[in-house]
Order: structure tokens, then C-alpha cells, then sequence
């Protein structure tokens, strides 16, 4: 998040977000699949909030389904962040997927 706020660039649609967003391209690991944690889907973050963030996938993601996503920064593996599919539409750049933070 601290990347996006100083390198993104800041979403003014307010319609039905209760926070600000930003935009950044960048290459984010997910790991989707609980029976093999090791295996990791590379995706494209679209963007972040402080709630959750999307990104684009090459696989279509089931809903509510859990999954782990971590960043780099300056070529380092971040923590594993828990969330929980929200949304995946199909479009032609893949399937957008939006997931909401765990903070359960």
C-alpha cells in the first residue's frame, strides 16, 4: 500500500468505494490453492485500498474462495497477505479479480 501512495496514481471514483484507490502496475504472487501452497499464480495488480485491491488474472478465481497474495519490493518477496475473492470478471485482458483484505 505504502508503494501504490507514493508511486500510483490516486482513483477519484467515489461511487461505491468507501476508500481511495490507487493505481499501480506491478506483479503480485497468489497462491490459490490451499492443497498446494507452493504452487503460485503471477497476476497484475490493477489496484489497492486500504480494503482490498484487484488484479488481472489469466485463471478464473472461484468466489469467496481464499487465497494468499504477496508483493515485491525491490526485487523482495513481501509477507503473505490473507483475502478473499470478492469479485472475477471475464474480460480481454483475462479476469479481473478483486479481492477484500482477511483480517479475520
Amino acid at each position: 500500500m505504502a508503494a501504490a501512495r507514493e508511486e500510483g496514481k490516486k482513483d477519484h471514483f467515489l461511487g461505491k468505494r468507501e476508500g481511495t484507490r490507487f493505481t499501480l502496475d506491478v506483479m503480485l504472487d497468489v497462491a490459490a490453492n490451499p492443497r498446494k501452497p507452493a504452487e503460485v499464480l503471477p497476476v497484475t495488480m490493477h489496484n489497492v485500498s486500504a480494503e482490498g485491491l484487484s488484479f488481472w488474472s489469466r485463471r478464473k478465481l472461484d468466489l469467496r474462495s481464499e487465497l494468499r497474495i504477496r508483493s515485491f519490493r525491490d526485487g523482495e518477496p513481501g509477507p503473505w497477505v490473507p483475502a478473499i475473492v470478492a469479485h472475477c470478471t471475464q474480460s480481454v485482458r483475462g479476469y479481473l479479480v478483486g479481492v477484500v483484505f482477511d483480517r479475520g
